[in-house]
C-alpha cells in the first residue's frame, strides 16, 4: 500500500491523457482488424505492418516537405496531406498483399500476413532513408508542443476520439449494409457464399484493403502524436496486442474493441509506468499469454462475443434485439 501511495504521484492528467489517447488509437486498430477477422473471417496476423507502413508514409512526407510552422496554414496543409498518404500507401499495401493472398485461408493466411508483417520491419530497419533501427524523427506540424504539453495531449486526444468514432461508424454501416452482408457471409460459409453469388474474392480484397487503410490511418496519428517512430514501435508484439483486443473483446463487436482496448492499455499503463515497481515493466508478454489463457477458460467467445453493448441494454429493458426476433 505505501508503494501505491508514493507512485499515487503519477496518476495526473498526463498520465491519463496518454491513457485515453493510446486507449482509442488502439481501439481504432482493433476496429479495422475486426473488420478483417471479426466480420470476414479472415484470420490476419500482420496488422501491424500496414499500422507501419502508415506511419512511414506520413513520416517520409513530413520530413520531405519543407519547413513550416507549428498550425499555421502550411502545417495543416502537410498535416493532411500526410494523413492522405498514409491511407493510401497502406490501402495499396492491402491491396497487393490481399489479393494474392486471400486466396489462402486459415493457418495459411495467417502466416502469409505475419510474413507481410516481419518483411515490412526488416525493409524499415535496412533502409538509411528511413532511418533504419535509428528511428525516424517527424516535425511537428500541427503544434509545437513545447510549453504546451497539456494543450498538445487535449488537441490529439479529441483527434482519436473522432478518429474513433468517424471509424466505428464507417465499419457499422459498412456492417448492415448488402455489402457488409455479403462480407459476413464469407465468415459463416464462404463456400455457400460462393454458390448464391457472392463474389468471395472480390469482398475478401475490399474487407482487407479497407482494414489496411484504417491501420494506415492510426499509424499517421501516432507518428504525429509520438514524434518518432520506430522499428520497435511496429513488431510482431504489436500486432499480437491488436489481436488480442479483438479476441477479448469478441470477433465482431465493436463495442468489445473498445472495452477491450481500454482494458488492456490499462493494465500496460500500469505495469510499464512503474506504479508497481519498474520489474513488472518485463512482465508485458507475461500479461498477453495470462489475458490469453483467463479467456479461453473463462469467455471463449471474448466479453461480449458478438453483440454491442446497445445489445445488454435492451435485453435489461426487455426490448428484443435487432435481427433477433424484432418485428
Amino acid at each position: 500500500m505505501a508503494s501505491l501511495l508514493a507512485a499515487g504521484f503519477q496518476f495526473t492528467w498526463p498520465w491519463f491523457a496518454d491513457l485515453l489517447i493510446l486507449g482509442a488509437l488502439y481501439a481504432t486498430l482493433a476496429v479495422g482488424l475486426n473488420l478483417v477477422t471479426g466480420y470476414a473471417g479472415m484470420f490476419s496476423l500482420g496488422h501491424h505492418g500496414f499500422y507501419a507502413v502508415g506511419a512511414y508514409a506520413a513520416g517520409f512526407v513530413v520530413t520531405e516537405w519543407s519547413a513550416v510552422d507549428p498550425g499555421s496554414a502550411s502545417g495543416l496543409l502537410c498535416f493532411a496531406v500526410s494523413a492522405g498518404a498514409a491511407v493510401v500507401a497502406a490501402a495499396c499495401a492491402g491491396f497487393l498483399v490481399g489479393l494474392p493472398c486471400l486466396r489462402l485461408r486459415g493457418d495459411y493466411l495467417a502466416i502469409a500476413t505475419l510474413a507481410f508483417g516481419e518483411i515490412v520491419r526488416i525493409v524499415i530497419e535496412n533502409t538509411p532513408r528511413l532511418e533504419g533501427s535509428l528511428g525516424l524523427f517527424v516535425p511537428r506540424v500541427l503544434m509545437d508542443p513545447t510549453g504546451r504539453q497539456g494543450e498538445f495531449r487535449l488537441l490529439f486526444l479529441g483527434i482519436a476520439v473522432v478518429l474513433l468514432a468517424a471509424t466505428a461508424l464507417l465499419v457499422r454501416n459498412l456492417i448492415r449494409s448488402a455489402h457488409g452482408r455479403s462480407i459476413v457471409s464469407l465468415r459463416e460459409d464462404e463456400t455457400a457464399s460462393e454458390l448464391l453469388g457472392v463474389r468471395t474474392t472480390a469482398y475478401k480484397v475490399r474487407a482487407f484493403v479497407l482494414g489496411a487503410a484504417i491501420a494506415g490511418l492510426c499509424g499517421w496519428f501516432y507518428a504525429h502524436y509520438n514524434g518518432s517512430i520506430g522499428p520497435r514501435d511496429f513488431d510482431m508484439m504489436v500486432g499480437i496486442k491488436i489481436l488480442l483486443i479483438v479476441v477479448l473483446g469478441g470477433l465482431g463487436s465493436l463495442s468489445g474493441s473498445f472495452v477491450a482496448a481500454f482494458l488492456l492499455i490499462g493494465i500496460e499503463r500500469l505495469l510499464t509506468t512503474g506504479v508497481f515497481g519498474e520489474t513488472l515493466k518485463e512482465w508485458m508478454q507475461v500479461e498477453y499469454a495470462l489475458v490469453l489463457i483467463l479467456l479461453m477458460l473463462l469467455r471463449p467467445d471474448g466479453l461480449l462475443g458478438k453483440r454491442e453493448l446497445s445489445d445488454l441494454f435492451r435485453r435489461r429493458r426487455g426490448q428484443p434485439t435487432p435481427g433477433r426476433g424484432a418485428p
